[in-house]
């Protein structure tokens, strides 16, 4: 069994969860940037966080990008090794 096997059977997550993630993926798809915005728009008025931001505008909506592909990809899955 994989580490990711084992780890999804300790914390009982299956086919119903992932089948959920889905569903839930679709409703908030649309939405998704405007989490990225906002997480983005609260980083920067933090000291401490916005510190690591060097490259300015560019690199926050890079950031965006990346951000709203990762969520989407958590939701959609596939909930895999890859």
């Amino acid at each position: 069994m994989s580490y990711l096997e084992d780890l999804k059977a300790y914390i009982g997550f299956g086919e119903e969860d992932e089948e959920a993630l889905a569903r839930f993926h679709a409703a908030v798809a649309g939405r998704l940037p405007l989490v990225a915005d906002h997480f983005y728009a609260v980083l920067v008025l933090h000291p401490s966080a916005s510190a690591v931001i060097t490259g300015g505008d560019v690199q926050i909506h890079r950031l965006q990008h990346t951000l709203v592909e990762w969520l989407s990809s958590g939701l959609s899955g596939p909930h895999d090794e890859s």
